[in-house]
């Protein structure tokens, strides 16, 4: 079963809701719907969501995931996903005080981002850098 990518984006920005009408934590809707079969490219994404959503909470924990995603994209050479999981990883070295690290990869997510014409790419590295 494929996930469509619309319903995707609106779990992403609305969460789920339990039986009593409760909107649950959105890692762990993201965690739900990790588990769930999808296409490659769509869990590339999601990875990177959960990244983002641990970013004020757990470091460490972002940087897994951010990981997974930009193995698992560069598995399937997916462009536009390993651009923005770089993106994260560069981002995330940075505010854990490793700079020079995260301006590497900032870089990296840069080039690629031009590579492909990928506009939000771009913006995203430029705002990170």
């Amino acid at each position: 079963m494929k996930i469509n990518v619309k319903v995707l984006y609106l779990i992403l920005f609305f969460g789920f809701y339990d039986t009593v009408g409760e909107v649950r934590n959105l890692e762990d809707s993201l965690r739900v719907v990790l588990s769930k079969k999808m296409d490659d490219t769509s869990k590339v994404l999601l990875l990177e969501q959960i990244s983002k959503n641990l970013w004020n909470s757990d470091l460490e924990n972002a940087l897994k995931y951010a990981n997974q995603g930009l193995e698992l994209a560069e598995e399937i050479s997916f462009k536009k996903g390993k651009s923005r999981c770089l993106n994260r990883i560069g981002a995330i070295h940075s505010r854990m005080g490793n700079h020079q690290k995260g301006l590497v990869v900032l870089f990296e997510a840069l080039a690629l981002a031009k590579e492909i014409d990928d506009d939000e790419g771009l913006a995203r590295a430029n705002i990170n850098l």
